[in-house]
């Protein structure tokens, strides 16, 4: 699509509510009766009036936030429609989150370097700031080096590419793992890993990977986290590849993810521009941050002060 249509898109797609409101007193958004993901439709209607305060906030709402240090996080805080200032110590907006270019003009992402999420008012935050041109668009290939071959990802989708005696087993045990009762619930990742995927498959890939990948035995870690960290099995499906010797398709929130052109750290350059520039503070490190009810204040390194009611660092 063309730079004119794609702004017409990003225009129809993110018109909506102010967020600060909702995002500052939740109560609205519940008497409101709107979801939380139709609110974020509203940052192409709010850049525009950023350059000059909003009249309508709540005394609630005009409390003063300090962000102190530039990350993500507190540039995206920074976008929301409240009184804030947001204080960088190092010289470049996107601080420990930016990119930095070598003699040879090699790009170094020293922040985040994969980007994939669920969160729409952060996608709809990254299409608004960079257009099309400036993405690069990548699918994962990122398979594995075990028994001598390389192995597609999720390794226990593509189990037809190990050797035949250990695809034996791990079928024989799955097949056993189906017709038997439904296990207990886990204890630890290990059982999770164990229940999920047979105890064959477990020791031969899945409790070694991990323990390479967190740096921790699966015995020693809960699974209340994995989510979609971790790719699950049908057995019927496992079977059906492994006799069509067919590899499995690709897995997971970032099977296809993107990049920008200019590397993660341009992101938040472009973010901070659209901030009001009256807020937002370079070369200014926090020395003292003092919190005495009544009386809270940042001291910073040249000497200046200043009080706050809220603080994200």
């Amino acid at each position: 699509a063309s730079d004119i249509e794609y702004q017409k898109t990003m225009s129809g797609r993110l018109q909506g509510h102010h967020l600060a409101a909702n995002w500052r007193n939740p109560s609205r958004e519940r008497k409101s009766g709107l979801p939380g993901k139709k609110l974020v439709k509203q940052l192409t209607s709010t850049l525009s009036p950023m350059t000059s305060p909003r009249t309508s906030l709540t005394s609630h709402e005009r409390k003063k936030a300090d962000y102190n240090g530039r990350n993500p996080i507190r540039l995206i805080g920074g976008v929301h429609q409240v009184e804030r200032e947001l204080l960088e110590a190092s010289p470049q907006a996107s601080g420990l989150a930016c990119t930095i270019q070598d003699e040879h003009s090699f790009s170094w992402d020293i922040g985040v370097h994969c980007l994939f999420s669920h969160f729409e008012f952060f996608d709809a935050l990254l299409d608004t700031m960079l257009p099309p041109r400036d993405w690069l668009y990548h699918q994962r290939y990122s398979p594995a080096r075990m028994r001598d071959t390389w192995i597609g990802y999720p390794v226990q989708a593509n189990l037809w590419r190990l050797p035949d005696k250990e695809v034996i087993g791990i079928i024989a045990d799955l097949a056993q793992k189906a017709t038997a009762p439904k296990p207990a619930a886990p204890r630890n990742f290990r059982e999770w890993l164990d229940a999920g995927f047979g105890k064959a498959l477990t020791e031969s890939f899945m409790a070694p990977y991990n323990a390479k990948v967190w740096a921790h035995p699966a015995t020693a870690m809960n699974s209340i986290w994995v989510g979609e960290r971790v790719a699950t099995i049908k057995f019927e499906e496992i079977v059906a590849n492994v006799i069509k010797k067919r590899d499995a398709p690709a897995w997971g929130p970032n099977a296809q993810f993107r990049y920008p052109m200019n590397g993660t750290g341009h992101i938040w350059l472009k973010v901070f521009e659209a901030l009001p520039k009256a807020n937002t503070r370079l070369n200014a490190r926090v020395t003292r941050v003092r919190t005495k009810p009544g009386a809270k204040r940042l001291e910073l390194a040249d000497g200046s002060r200043g009080p706050f009611d809220g603080l994200l660092s």
